[in-house]
């Protein structure tokens, strides 16, 4: 039976991408915080609930609240600092019946088994039934493998849009801008009120999406094409 999709403006992705005057500040607090007890105290306790099993993986680390083994965490920051440090265990990928790329059984939209981390293709099948639920819920055919590319594109377009109707601030670092007057100066003409401009805010999300794109073929699960 002929399908038809019908492909509507998608919200803005979820997808963050995070820039090198972000990761360099969040390297320095992590660094400076490395020199408190408090630092270490936490790192304990969470090494602790890992081993016991309370905590399996850096999302469940970071999904925790305000206490971990009756130790009350300082801050949200001492939690990702010591969260990203720890050394957790590696999780299988999820068992799916093919790849994104092969024509057969429906794919799931999102994997339930726990313990397991998706890889390109459910991420792909993820975006593609979205929109597509037939590919999820009856069989993963020629269409589907058709849609991925356009739909892959469609939504980091519109996550483009979106960083560029709200960009984000600007920070100033010596990676982006040298520490001299007229390097400070140029970097305030390229940065307005303290926001990147639009289309720079929208390229560094289409850049990202392009990174994941890559990425995603390099797994060897992928046939996304290029962006049109």
């Amino acid at each position: 039976m002929k399908r038809v999709l019908l492909v509507s403006v998608m919200a803005a992705a979820a997808f963050s991408v995070a820039n090198d005057a972000g990761a360099d500040l969040a390297n320095l607090e992590c660094d400076l915080l490395e020199a408190t007890p408090l630092y270490w105290a936490l790192y304990g306790a969470v090494v602790a609930a890992r081993d016991t099993g309370a905590l399996s993986s850096k999302d469940s680390c970071e999904q925790i609240g305000d206490t971990v083994n009756d130790f009350s965490i300082p801050s949200n920051t001492y939690k990702d600092c010591v969260c990203n440090a720890v050394s957790w265990p590696s999780m299988p990928t999820c068992d799916l019946p093919h790849n994104a790329c092969t024509t057969g059984s429906a794919l799931p939209a999102q994997t339930t088994s726990p313990g397991c981390s998706q890889d390109g293709s459910a991420v792909e099948a993820s975006i593609v039934c979205g929109l597509d639920s037939y590919c999820c819920d009856t069989a993963w055919d020629q269409i589907c493998l058709d849609e991925q590319t356009q739909l892959y594109w469609a939504q980091a377009n519109s996550a483009a849009q979106s960083a560029a109707a709200n960009p984000p601030a600007c920070q100033l670092n010596a990676s982006n801008a040298p520490r001299t007057p007229e390097g400070v100066a140029i970097f305030l003409q390229q940065c307005p009120n303290g926001h990147e401009q639009p289309q720079a805010a929208a390229n560094d999300v289409l850049q990202g999406w392009t990174s994941q794109a890559a990425e995603l073929r390099s797994e060897g699960v992928s046939c996304l094409g290029p962006h049109p």
